[in-house]
């Protein structure tokens, strides 16, 4: 699990990540990352930004408000958990409009932790694929979804009646992804559920949708679909 903090009072930023922290012990393996200021982050590749699972963000932040801030990471596509901690009030309708989970006036408190945690932790292992597109959070359950599909900076999600197409890193679909989504090439992942047959090098899905299968996942896909386990990557 990933988490980020941003936030421009250092002595703060130590107290959230240590309460983070002990949160996490015997529950998960948790990764924080922390930004002193919205353009540090801001700086860094949207790809790895979207690979964070929960952001806390402060409102007062120097260079740019926590909420315009949220907005610009909504706007790229973020579809991960936004948590608002700030001195005042009077910011909590605002940070609404940007899908935030929670407001809370600093300090947060060990309950406050555990509140957004859990909400994070069983969004990324639940049974929902979750993204946020157009200012509106959406969720398909995984099992109506065939298989994603990489377009350079989009990805394609073809369930049974539709295929969406959004701003997400196939990678990060694949890590929310349940253990009967298959990798068998570096743009597509698959539901073996919804594999009706393999001719050679392509998988046939139930939609008729053929998949390449490519050589370095030829292995791995036939494990799968005989029920072995192995490395998803």
């Amino acid at each position: 699990m990933k988490a980020a903090i941003v936030e421009d009072d250092k002595v703060y930023a130590d107290y959230l990540e240590n309460m983070l922290l002990q949160w996490a012990e015997a529950r998960v393996t948790l990764e924080i990352s922390s930004y002193t200021d919205a353009r540090e982050l801001l700086g860094i590749s949207f790809d790895v930004i979207s690979t964070y699972d929960i952001l806390f963000i402060d409102i007062e932040l120097q260079s740019m408000n926590g909420i315009e801030l949220a907005a610009k990471l909504r706007n790229q596509g973020f579809s991960g958990v936004i948590v608002f901690a700030t001195n005042y009030e009077k910011y909590a309708v605002e940070g609404y409009t940007v899908n935030a989970y929670r407001y809370y006036v600093k300090p947060l408190k060990p309950e406050d932790i555990s509140e957004c945690m859990t909400f994070a932790l069983d969004t990324i292992s639940g049974e929902y694929f979750q993204y946020f597109y157009h200012g509106v959070t959406n969720r398909i359950p995984f099992q109506s979804i065939l298989c994603f599909e990489s377009m350079q900076h989009y990805m394609n999600i073809y369930t049974k009646d539709s295929v969406i197409q959004i701003k997400y890193p196939l990678k990060k679909a694949l890590e929310q992804s349940p253990s009967y989504f298959i990798k068998c090439h570096r743009s597509f992942i698959v539901n073996k559920n919804y594999i009706q047959c393999r001719m050679g090098n392509l998988l046939v899905l139930r939609n008729q949708k053929k998949v390449e299968i490519s050589r370095i996942y030829s292995k791995a896909v036939a494990n799968a679909m005989n029920g072995k386990a192995g490395n998803r990557n």
